[in-house]
């Protein structure tokens, strides 16, 4: 395969995490404020609700592009070719949401009972009194999520093909955790009655408190996937320029 990535200097640690973590960030902030108040705002107008679907589904549909654009810019100086990487990073996430929709949508008859006999398996080995179905369906999902998007990701790595698998897996893995925050605020008597004490602390009418809930539970979901995938590329883009860097030293020994 074409070379697609290639590194122009070293990794830069600490800094190149928080960059990545903050890219994330910025997207998922603006992205889901922007969907949940729109929302709000169909909901309590009443009126032309096609309209706001269509804005609502907008403002979704910039949480990719955001990604895109920010992952470009991030990577902009260190891989040869920093928009296929960002683009792929864009319709990856467009993959990996739509796997979702489909999954829920359309195979959720095959979905729901492979879950709950999974759920049924892992009860009695950690002696849980009932099936975790809620959390292994939310899990589930997020593994699934992280799959796709880190395999169509996958294809803009310059790295040999053990690496991209091991990518593949961290993408699933932090997709695993990053369905935990949800499941806990959604799911969890405690995470529901965290909800309530929030929504009494800010001091909004009607439904609008659950914007910055909504959006603290997107950070917190997306912190816990940007964190771990992006300690792990900036491990295989050291691994990978040491790797060069020998190569070359070869050449010349």
């Amino acid at each position: 395969m074409t070379e697609t990535v290639e590194l122009a200097g070293a990794p830069r640690g600490v800094r190149a995490i928080i960059q990545w973590i903050g890219v994330a960030m910025l997207a998922t902030a603006v992205s889901s404020s922007a969907a949940i108040s729109l929302a709000i705002l169909a909901a309590e107008a009443n009126a032309d609700t096609d309209t706001y679907y269509y804005l609502v589904l907008a403002a979704v549909l910039s949480f990719p592009l955001l990604s895109a654009l920010g992952n470009s810019w991030l990577f902009r100086r260190e891989f040869r070719r920093p928009v296929l990487w960002g683009a792929l990073t864009g319709g990856g996430l467009v993959g990996a949401m739509a796997s979702l929709v489909i999954l829920v949508t359309t195979f959720d008859d095959l979905w729901g009972p492979m879950s709950s006999r999974l759920a049924s398996w892992i009860s009695p080995g950690v002696g849980l009194p009932q099936p975790p179905s809620a959390f292994v369906s939310y899990t589930g999902g997020g593994a699934l999520f992280g799959l796709v998007l880190g395999g169509i990701q996958a294809v803009a790595l310059d790295f040999d093909w053990t690496a991209r698998v091991r990518w593949i897996v961290m993408s699933a893995s932090a997709g695993w955790l990053a369905a935990l925050p949800a499941y806990l605020f959604l799911e969890v008597d405690a995470g529901n009655a965290l909800f309530g004490q929030i929504a009494e602390i800010i001091a909004l009418p009607g439904d609008w408190p659950f914007v910055p809930i909504a959006v603290l539970v997107a950070l917190a979901a997306h912190f816990s996937f940007a964190l771990p995938t992006g300690l792990f590329m900036w491990r295989l883009r050291r691994q990978h320029r040491y790797a060069k860097a020998a190569a070359l030293m070869q050449r010349f020994d």
